[in-house]
């Protein structure tokens, strides 16, 4: 499990870490990214949130491998682990999947999206092949023009 850092220990040069890396890291859009995944999947008290937000952080950083972020989840800040499944799994879809080619550089590692769920994909809709029959016969229902 990971260990709580230092400033001194979190601070990695720059060039190590990509650009589109820090872009994420450093983006506005990605707290509020993990809220939304969080609310969305019932975890709603704000120290959960921020420690979620924490451990991304730490993935980002190149500190805390992907793989091993459902485990945080469910020890450290005590997610049942369906729930840590899916946020993981969310988190993994939104703000890994972007950038995961630079991810897989970090760790010198293949990404692979996390078991247990199956991936999210639309309803099939069954089109009719084609028309009803129209019945014969005069239609009794309309009104007369004038």
């Amino acid at each position: 499990m990971p260990k709580d850092y230092t400033k001194e220990e979190l601070k990695k040069p720059k060039e190590v870490i990509p650009s589109d890396v820090l872009e994420a890291l450093f983006s506005e859009e990605t707290p509020f990214k993990i809220s939304e995944i969080c609310i969305k999947n019932g975890v709603e008290e704000e120290e959960k949130i921020e420690e979620i937000s924490h451990q991304v952080g730490l993935v980002l950083l190149g500190k805390l491998p992907p793989n091993e972020l459902r485990g945080v989840f469910e020890k450290e800040i005590k997610l049942d682990p369906l729930t840590a499944m899916k946020v993981v799994q969310e988190i993994d879809r939104t703000i890994f999947l972007p950038i995961k080619s630079s991810l897989e550089e970090i760790y010198k590692i293949e990404i692979k999206p996390p078991a247990g769920l199956p991936p999210i994909k639309p309803p099939e809709i069954a089109w009719p092949e084609e028309k009803p029959p129209a019945l014969p016969g005069k239609d009794v229902y309309r009104e007369p023009i004038e």
